[in-house]
């Protein structure tokens, strides 16, 4: 009973916070989406879309958007991007974001090193610019934790025809994620069979 009370309890405590995981793709072991317990949404790899224009990925590149993907909003990012622990989202380099930072390159894959600085950068919020373009973001990290990181969200604004020079695109699909309540109640039965068996024992 202990047990079972015990399992539901961490259940429900872990989707109270966001997890990112990674998750296979294409293969065993490719690590290629993201998934985040928060939102119920997977992210593809930056690198799998790496120097490749919105257009071409509309057009089918990769067969991304035949699978179910779409371009994340800004909304959708900073989401990710706090959920990694990402503490300061104004654009600041800060060694709180260190940690976060890294985690989310680590996730997303590094699209560009530049000297001390790692990126993970990509094309996001296809529809939010007034111009009908899409904006550039991207996390920075240095190598060391007193420098700290940064991001930029949104960056700059892009044309649908900007090859990613060292940038991907931010891809989502939606996944099915059990609702705490579901799994409460679950909890909850379980918990009742174990009570009504002890109590005939």
């Amino acid at each position: 009973m202990k047990l079972i009370i015990g399992s539901l309890l961490l259940i429900l405590s872990a989707q109270a916070n966001a997890i990112l995981l990674s998750v296979d793709f294409i293969s065993s072991g490719d690590g290629l989406l993201t998934r985040d317990t928060d939102t119920g949404l997977e992210w593809l790899d930056l690198t799998a879309t790496s120097n490749a224009s919105i257009n071409d990925v509309l057009n089918g590149y990769g067969d991304f958007i035949s699978s179910g993907f779409r371009y994340a909003s800004i909304d959708e990012l900073t989401t990710l991007y706090t959920n990694a622990e990402i503490v300061n989202l104004t654009g600041s380099f800060v060694p709180a974001n260190w940690q976060g930072a890294n985690q989310l390159i680590s996730l997303m894959g590094m699209t560009d090193i530049r000297g001390e600085f790692r990126w993970s950068e990509g094309f996001v919020g296809l529809n939010e610019p007034s111009n009908g373009a899409a904006y550039r973001a991207s996390v920075v990290s240095r190598t060391t934790y007193s420098q700290g990181a940064g991001v930029n969200l949104p960056g700059p604004v892009v044309t649908f025809d900007t090859f990613g020079d060292g940038a991907g695109s931010y891809l989502v699909r939606s996944i099915s994620v059990p609702e705490p309540t579901s799994l409460a109640l679950l909890g909850l039965g379980l918990a009742g069979i174990s009570i009504a068996r002890h109590r005939k024992a």
